[in-house]
């Protein structure tokens, strides 16, 4: 009964409510990401294609720079552990730090309690994968729906396309892409 009555609560607060999507307004908050992906690893003497989940927390901060459409920076921080078939079994345990724009659009009109929105996002970071070090750019685009709790909350659920890049220096091309779904809270900032 206590589940029921906090669902209602929680709807009728998201009804009553309306999103700040007004030019000037800051946003602040994150997403936590679960991709999967389709992952080929070349070298001079090698050629290897394996699948590989990942677990990605990205903070962000943006700006609507014009009524609906937000201009911001975002982090990605990923953790993963991959296992290669080969002849000799590799285990790798991976961290990842990256950091880029995105671009932002909501599609609804602004009194809605609900939006969609398509994001944009391109970053360059740095890997380390067991003790080799590495640069990396990744590109995702997603589309997502906020539902706000009141003016300033909005929960955030995501899916898209993800596709990354990593590079050993003067050895080692990695390459990922694949499906990425997330969960996060955005704050939008009163002007």
């Amino acid at each position: 009964m206590k589940k029921i009555c906090l669902l209602l609560l929680l709807s009728q607060m998201s009804i009553l409510s309306y999103c700040q999507l007004d030019k000037k307004t800051w946003i602040v908050g994150g997403v936590g990401n679960l991709s999967a992906t389709k992952n080929t690893l070349r070298t001079d003497i090698a050629y290897q294609e394996f699948d590989q989940f990942t677990l990605t927390i990205s903070p962000n901060i943006g700006y609507f720079i014009s009524d609906k459409f937000v201009v911001g920076l975002s982090q990605n921080l990923g953790w993963f552990t991959a296992e290669v078939t080969t002849s000799g079994g590799i285990k790798n345990n991976n961290v990842r730090y990256d950091l880029g724009p995105f671009l932002r659009y909501y599609f609804l009109a602004k009194e809605k309690p609900f939006n969609v929105f398509a994001d944009v996002n391109y970053t360059v970071g740095i890997f380390k994968r067991n003790d080799i070090k590495g640069t990396r750019n990744a590109t995702s685009f997603r589309i997502g729906s906020a539902i706000f709790f009141n003016e300033s909350i909005a929960l955030e659920i995501t899916g898209g396309y993800n596709r990354n890049k990593e590079k050993i220096p003067s050895f080692t091309i990695s390459s990922q892409k694949g499906l990425i779904m997330g969960i996060g809270i955005q704050i939008h900032l009163f002007k």
